[in-house]
């Protein structure tokens, strides 16, 4: 039997054609069959981290410093909530540095959720909870 080049790319073909279908067979059988292993193998490796990344300084072309990153949040509270006004102001104003008739005419009104103050740095922030947390008796209805 002579081999032509005709029977020499049919048998190339078929052995090619072969090859991709054992691959392509081993990876329906991977996504598809064993999906689910190694899903659950995959999610007990995975440890979510939070990372906090800090901007940097944004200077200008003498080296001034024109801005800063500075991590703050906003305090809000909720007005419907609020039971002892006469015990909750002294202390938000001690810790918000803000005047006493402020506080009480914002915590006066019908209104839901009041802004008292944006922009306070989070160590401030986690002091006024561990106050408001740490009193005996609650001053809100719910936990802060």
């Amino acid at each position: 039997m002579k081999w032509n080049s005709r029977i020499r790319c049919a048998l190339v073909c078929i052995v090619f054609t072969m090859l991709f279908s054992v691959f392509s067979f081993r990876l329906v059988y991977l996504q598809i069959v064993r999906h689910q292993h190694y899903s659950e193998l995959a999610a007990g490796r995975v440890k979510p981290q939070v990372i906090f990344a800090e901007r940097g300084t944004i200077v200008d072309a003498n080296g001034d410093e024109l801005a800063r990153n500075i991590p703050s949040e906003m305090v809000v509270a909720d007005v419907k909530n609020v039971t002892h006004l006469t015990e909750l102001v002294p202390l938000l104003a001690r810790a918000l540095d803000l005047p006493v008739d402020k506080l009480n005419e914002k915590l006066s009104g019908d209104r839901g959720e009041v802004v008292l103050k944006r922009e306070v740095p989070q160590a401030t922030t986690r002091a006024l909870r561990e106050q408001l947390c740490a009193q005996k008796d609650p001053i809100t209805k719910k936990t802060v």
